[in-house]
């Protein structure tokens, strides 16, 4: 699966816990700051 869709399952609290935070912390190595992890999470929400 995609980074963009286990955040849409993330947002839609389709995934469990410890999942969220794997893919939270795949987000930020992939993103230069917290700011912008946040924008694609706001995005991912509106899907």
């Amino acid at each position: 699966m995609s980074l963009l869709q286990d955040l849409v399952l993330v947002t839609k609290n389709l995934a469990s816990k410890e999942y969220s935070q794997k893919i939270h912390q795949q987000l930020l190595a992939a993103c230069a700051d917290e700011e912008t992890a946040q924008t694609f999470i706001g995005y991912a929400s509106t899907l």
